[in-house]
């Protein structure tokens, strides 16, 4: 019984199985009539008897309907950053990972790795408005209304290309080796809470242990799903920007030989990568990840790379300071 009908006086009660071999009474959840949220106490009253003796007794159950959980989308769109005289508000960003109680300032609870730049596109002169040169600014910008965009950069290091066979730095045919641009660092969106970003350590497990040890999955908790943004560049036609999606995980790292030990990290590792092209003569491209059609430059169709992560990073092919707006994101 899970309570008194107010109408009929009669008591609401609920269907059930009995095995009279086992003894055992089985009641389907879903015939339980709670809301999410809500919850019902159930009385069931039984008497046992031997022949000889009879016992009368009562069993009380809380069933529970846990409530939903609480998801609330947030679009980074970056208007409420303003500056006079000028056009230019550097975001504080994560150099470095924050030890102790330090924090760092974050926008909407997220936090910038690399260098993050916002540009108010109203108040640019004539090299904003459209010229080759950085017109990617007020073509990357999408918000309605809106006037400022996301500038995000990343450092780039020069290093010698190898051959496959040898591994020997290869040489152009004036005995020059030959050099490619590679990133050096990360522009990053790290999830709220983010004490260490891509590339760094992480937090240690273990030190000196064995090798071949397992740690419980970290888990989700603390994520977010990146659901859409407008992505363009500040100069450059069809440049390819590499976007790749990180979790958290269980990293072993083996000590120096002829060390037998390892030690364990908790960091960032890659769930996913996908490539987009951006032009900056054309309106930005508004990329929608939850889409299902979607399909990135590369053919891939799976966009289930942008959920449940703790960190995505951008990277173009040329160097060039990438563009961004409506950032859409679900915590």
């Amino acid at each position: 019984m899970i309570g008194i009908d107010e109408d009929t006086g009669l008591p609401i009660t609920l269907p059930y199985v009995y095995d009279a071999i086992t003894n055992a009474l089985t009641v389907t959840l879903a015939d339980v009539p709670l809301a999410d949220g809500d919850s019902v106490l159930a009385t069931m009253q039984y008497e046992v008897s031997d022949g000889t003796a009879t016992t009368l007794g009562q069993i009380t159950v809380n069933f529970t309907d846990p409530a939903a959980p609480v998801v609330a989308q947030r679009v980074l769109d970056f208007e409420p950053f303003a500056i006079d005289p000028g056009h230019e508000i550097t975001l504080p960003t994560l150099d470095v990972p924050l030890s102790g109680g330090g924090t760092i300032a974050t926008y909407e609870g997220f936090i910038f790795q690399g260098s993050a730049t916002v540009i108010e596109t109203d108040e640019l002169g004539d090299d904003g408005r459209g010229s080759e040169d950085t017109g990617g600014l007020t073509n990357g910008q999408t918000s309605d209304p809106g006037d400022n965009v996301l500038v995000g950069t990343f450092g780039t290091t020069e290093v010698p290309v190898l051959d496959e066979e040898t591994g020997e730095p290869l040489l152009d045919d004036h005995g020059s080796p030959v050099f490619e641009t590679l990133a050096a660092d990360a522009f990053a969106l790290l999830a709220p809470g983010s004490r260490y970003g891509i590339g760094d350590p992480g937090t240690v497990l273990a030190n000196d242990a064995a090798p071949g040890l397992l740690f419980p999955d970290p888990g989700s908790a603390g994520s977010f799903d990146l659901d859409g943004l407008s992505l363009n560049v500040v100069e450059g036609t069809d440049v390819a920007i590499t976007v790749t999606t990180y979790r958290l995980g269980v990293v072993e790292v083996p000590d120096p030989s002829p060390a037998t030990t390892s030690d364990y990290y908790t960091r960032l590792v890659v769930a996913d990568s996908f490539e987009f092209s951006a032009s900056a003569v054309t309106p930005a491209t508004v990329l929608d990840f939850n889409d299902v059609t979607f399909v990135d430059d590369l053919g891939n169709t799976d966009a289930t790379g942008f959920d449940d992560i703790f960190a995505v990073s951008f990277a173009s092919d040329t160097g060039i300071a990438m563009v961004f707006d409506d950032i859409l994101i679900t915590v």
